[in-house]
């Protein structure tokens, strides 16, 4: 089973953190939802995209966190929580799956097609001997 995007991940866990606190009155339990879903995006951006990438976005996360609270007296709690969260979701979908791990897809295929190109070469040297 594939396991969901970055972008669902934080979703989750900007959006559940959120509900979790509200729904107990317990804010700790809200931050431990928060701080879960923020280390396995974190995990899953250091191995996609590498480790100064995963920083910058997860630095981005705890900030749209922190961003949420002033901006929730202006629009609304839950409203807060929803631009927040559509912001961290669409940048993880454009820098969280980087060009790295892109480069590493190409570079594998590139290593199968050259290992078939020289299986197809030495069958024909022994093909002629």
């Amino acid at each position: 089973m594939a396991s969901p995007s970055t972008a669902i991940v934080t979703a989750a866990g900007l959006v559940g953190g959120y509900a979790t606190a509200r729904q107990t009155g317990n804010r700790q339990l809200g931050g431990a939802v928060l701080a879960a879903a923020g280390a396995l995006a974190f995990a899953r951006w250091k191995k996609d995209a590498g480790a100064g990438r995963a920083t910058a976005l997860t630095l981005l996360y705890v900030g749209a966190f922190g961003a949420s609270h002033p901006l929730a007296k202006k629009l609304g709690a839950w409203e807060s929580v929803g631009v927040v969260t559509a912001a961290t979701a669409l940048t993880s979908l454009v820098a969280g799956g980087s060009k790295a791990s892109r480069a590493k897809q190409e570079a594998k295929q590139a290593a199968k097609q050259a290992a078939k190109r020289q299986a197809g070469r030495d069958a024909k040297r022994a093909a002629k001997h």
